[in-house]
């Protein structure tokens, strides 16, 4: 790739317009200062470029900031002009932004967030499976069989409507809890 090809690169350091309308001449004028770089000796075309590369990074973000406050004093006073449609898109915006916070909220607290439980990972839920019946619950006894004979069921088990909370010691808490339909 040539020097001109890298200058062109070099340039899209500079604002859209700054490039359309003097990127030619700067082109043309990085192109004079490379010839008599050349004529000057070995480090010249290696000058030539810091001097350039200085140069757009000298400008490229005083031009930018120049046009984005340009924008901004464009965008302020089209605002005052239209305040009843300022007004309401503010509006709009914070009950969206609001709507979504709340929704976020709660599905992070019901879904994303682990649960409060040391070792939530190994929690488990056991039930009964007969034919015709998706998930039965365990009775007290079978429960009580289950914890007896597993050594790694320490955690929950259902029956009916509640559940067993058992911690890492003590005796087992009953939960209560309601199945959705």
């Amino acid at each position: 790739m040539n020097g001109d090809r890298w200058y062109r690169r070099l340039l899209r350091l500079l604002p859209f317009d700054m490039r359309t309308d003097y990127g030619r001449d700067m082109e043309q004028v990085f192109r004079e200062e490379r010839r008599e770089a050349r004529a000057r000796g070995a480090h010249g075309p290696v000058m030539a470029w810091a001097h350039a590369l200085g140069d757009i990074l000298a400008i490229g973000p005083r031009e930018h900031a120049a046009q984005m406050a340009q924008d901004a004093r464009y965008a302020v006073r089209n605002m005052r002009r239209q305040i009843g449609f300022v007004a309401i898109a503010m509006l709009t915006l914070a009950l969206g932004i609001g709507a979504n916070t709340a929704i976020f909220s709660v599905v992070h607290a019901v879904i994303l967030a682990p649960l409060p439980y040391g070792e939530a990972a190994r929690l488990v839920s056991v039930s009964n499976h007969w034919p015709g019946n998706a998930r039965g619950g365990l009775s007290d006894p079978e429960y009580l069989d289950y914890a007896e004979r597993s050594r790694g069921l320490r955690i929950a088990a259902m029956s009916g409507v509640a559940m067993n909370l058992v911690g890492g010691s003590g005796d087992p808490e009953r939960v209560p809890h309601r199945r959705s339909a």
